[in-house]
């Protein structure tokens, strides 16, 4: 039984990871999206370019999040089924601390964004 449970991890993983493409995907993927035209090459509007990169933050934190939230479940069952093995605890645990990064990095994602259009500004 555990030997099963071994081998069918990944899979589980990569199942997980084609299901959320799956929901999340086809409405990033819509041909419904318009585009902004941007008006004249270097002395354009930045305001279109900066509504877009905006909601294109939105998007891939939508993706991030559920990522994380993947990746926490995962780590979690790593947790509970190392039966006292410290290795497999380690990995674990190594797991939620990545998971926890990866929150923060999501979180701040719109101010490093920001931080890098407002400084393309000026």
């Amino acid at each position: 039984m555990k030997k099963t449970v071994k081998s069918l991890l990944p899979y589980f993983m990569v199942l997980g990871f084609m299901v959320t493409l799956g929901l999340v995907a086809p409405e990033m993927a819509s041909a419904s999206t318009k585009i902004p035209l941007i008006k004249g090459g270097s002395g354009g509007d930045v305001t279109d370019i900066t509504q877009l990169l905006q909601d294109w933050i939105i998007q891939i934190r939508i993706i991030g999040v559920v990522v994380i939230v993947i990746a926490l479940i995962i780590a979690g069952i790593i947790i509970g089924i190392s039966l006292g093995n410290a290795t497999k605890r380690a990995l674990g645990i190594a797991a939620m601390i990545a998971a926890v990064i990866g929150i923060v990095l999501v979180m701040k994602a719109p101010d490093l964004a920001n931080y890098f259009i407002n400084q393309s500004q000026t």
